[in-house]
């Protein structure tokens, strides 16, 4: 719309121009007048559809949000360790306010392992992911529309033989990149200070001991205005021996309870899903063999059994 403005704009301006350089229409003052109103109408119109306008009228940095999480447990397999991560980029400007040309340019000291794109308001076709000298993952995508969120996920996996003795602190300081357009004036964002004060999980959890490990992203924009319990997913286990159930109470608080060989295990947010505070959630299941059930997120959570 804002380009259709820009030109309608440019044509008015054009055509009272030309027509102002015909004497036979300006015999009158009237059509003068005329003219020099309409010239100036449409440049009016094609200065507040500017770029320039445009940006300086709804540029606001707090609108684009990145946060880059660490999940506390680690994953031992027999010659390695797993540790994971979550991407969370918003763009909270209005619906008709695109941003454009993007990119997250990733750094770590470890080799990434893989990545899964877990959220995406855009089509997933249009998420482009590069893994680069095992260490650098380069995300782009052409544009992001006003509300959209992209959320991806990724591990890391050092050599034990190779550990540095400060992995701990190498691991909280992933250097992130991130680039975009509004209104082809480009910017950069820095990544919320989210990976400081990481506290890594003092045991770690072996890769056979686990038999089902899942990351799964809460879309709480499709619950903020209902008054009803709402399920965002159901996982059965061991041909439905266990299952895990996520909701989302009628009083709008995270409840995930899980059903396991050894009785009910219930968690319970402590703090209500607020539209103003964030629109989604990430949560990562681990059930072992012997039962034990681990679960960590991006929300507090408090647990009770029943």
């Amino acid at each position: 719309m804002d380009r259709l403005n820009s030109i309608i704009g440019l044509a008015m301006a054009a055509i009272g121009v030309i027509l102002f350089l015909f004497p036979k229409f300006c015999k009158s003052n009237f059509i003068k007048r005329f003219l020099i109103a309409f010239i100036a109408i449409g440049c009016l119109v094609l200065f507040f559809n500017s770029n320039w306008y445009l940006h300086w009228k709804y540029y606001d940095a707090k609108k684009i949000k990145i946060q880059l999480k660490q999940l506390p447990h680690v994953i031992k397999t027999d010659t390695n360790q797993i540790y994971s991560y979550i991407l969370i980029i918003e763009n909270n400007y209005p619906p008709h306010i695109k941003i454009k040309n993007i990119s997250a340019n990733l750094n770590s000291k470890m080799p990434f392992i893989d990545y899964d794109v877990l959220l995406s308001d855009r089509d997933k076709g249009t998420i482009h992911v590069d893994l680069k000298d095992k260490s650098n993952i380069l995300l782009t995508t052409a544009e992001l529309r006003g509300g959209d969120i992209l959320c991806l996920s990724f591990r890391c996996s050092p050599m034990l033989g190779n550990m540095p003795k400060n992995m701990t602190l190498s691991l909280q300081n992933i250097p992130i990149k991130f680039n975009y357009e509004l209104f082809q004036v480009p910017h950069e964002v820095p990544p919320d200070r989210g990976m400081r004060g990481v506290k890594l999980a003092n045991k770690q959890y072996n890769q056979q001991a686990i038999i089902f490990e899942k990351t799964i992203t809460l879309d709480h924009r499709q619950v903020f205005n209902k008054d009803i319990e709402y399920q965002y997913g159901q996982y059965s286990i061991d041909g439905g021996l266990r299952y895990v159930s996520i909701l989302c109470s009628s009083d709008k608080f995270l409840n995930i309870k899980y059903n396991g060989l050894h009785g009910i295990l219930n968690y319970k947010s402590k703090c209500k899903i607020c539209p103003d505070c964030k629109k989604i959630d990430v949560i990562r299941i681990m059930i072992f063999r012997d039962d034990f059930f681990l679960l960590e997120g991006t929300f507090e959570f408090e647990k009770n059994t029943g």
